[in-house]
């Protein structure tokens, strides 16, 4: 009945035998279903050293999300590893490979989804290290993502990541997410994305596409005057149809209790903004 961040994990039987010569504990952790060894190594507590060989299939990347909690959700998708890992007491190093199937997941801040057919994430020295891997949004736009995520620090898990959108769905947000502003925009560039469970920056820099739909609901004459970072290239006069509504959801955003979730996030952008969004 164990679980890993609420998710199931098979029973696992789990063996060791003293080897006198070695003077070292070998171990194999194994699936209690199906017999077949996850784990393999030794460990020797007189010089506390330790190397184990792993090969775990349909880990459930559901398991991300508590992990980098305000960033991403709804994961989904199934990844399959093989690596190992040598040390000596706290000091580690890990090496391996992970392939990753039907990956998908959401962008809180963004509400934009994007899903990962396939790729695989080489282990290097304890980083998780992708190349040019195809990233598609839900209308089938493409885009590229090279990652690097740092398990240096297991307690505060570091994560760089660069993508490149073509075209893509960049935010997917209504009134109810984000009455301040909100839309569907499709934009070409660079996006990357650094962080850790202290914060996370995103720095854009892009053009926006086709067919993109920006609002920022000005509801009063205060509203106005308050958005100093807005230039009105055509004098235009205040909409006043969701006043009402507008007031409403920002006195229930107020009144919402904060959750331990809840994000820190510095957002950079730099965008060419085209006449047709």
């Amino acid at each position: 009945s164990m679980k890993v961040n609420a998710t199931p994990v098979a029973p696992l039987d789990i063996d060791s035998l003293w080897d006198f010569v070695q003077q070292r504990a070998r171990v194999a952790v194994k699936n209690g279903n199906t017999g077949k060894n996850i784990v393999t190594g030794y460990y020797a507590p007189a010089s506390k050293r330790y190397y184990a060989e792993a090969e775990v299939e349909n880990i459930p990347l559901l398991m991300l999300d508590p992990m980098l909690a305000g960033v991403i959700t709804d994961t989904e998708g199934v990844a399959y590893g093989k690596a190992d890992i040598v040390g000596q007491g706290r000091m580690a190093k890990l090496n391996g490979t992970i392939d990753v199937e039907n990956l998908a997941t959401t962008i809180d801040y963004t509400r934009a989804r994007y899903s990962v057919p396939r790729a695989r994430i080489n282990i290097v020295d304890n980083h998780l290290i992708a190349t040019n891997a195809r990233v598609y949004d839900a209308e089938r736009n493409t885009g590229q993502l090279n990652m690097d995520v740092s398990l240096e620090h297991l307690s505060n898990i570091s994560y760089n990541m660069r993508m490149t959108p073509r075209n893509m769905i960049v935010l997917n947000t209504t009134l109810q997410d984000n009455d301040y502003f909100y839309g569907k925009v499709y934009a070409s560039g660079v996006a990357n994305i650094n962080g850790d469970k202290r914060g996370t920056t995103l720095d854009v820099v892009g053009t926006t596409g086709d067919n993109s739909k920006f609002y920022m609901p000005l509801s009063n004459k205060s509203d106005i005057s308050s958005a100093d970072f807005v230039t009105f290239v055509k004098p235009m006069a205040a909409d006043t149809t969701d006043y009402l509504v507008r007031k409403k959801m920002m006195f229930e955003r107020r009144q919402k209790r904060r959750t331990d979730s809840d994000s820190n996030m510095d957002i950079n952008l730099s965008l060419d903004v085209r006449e047709n969004t």
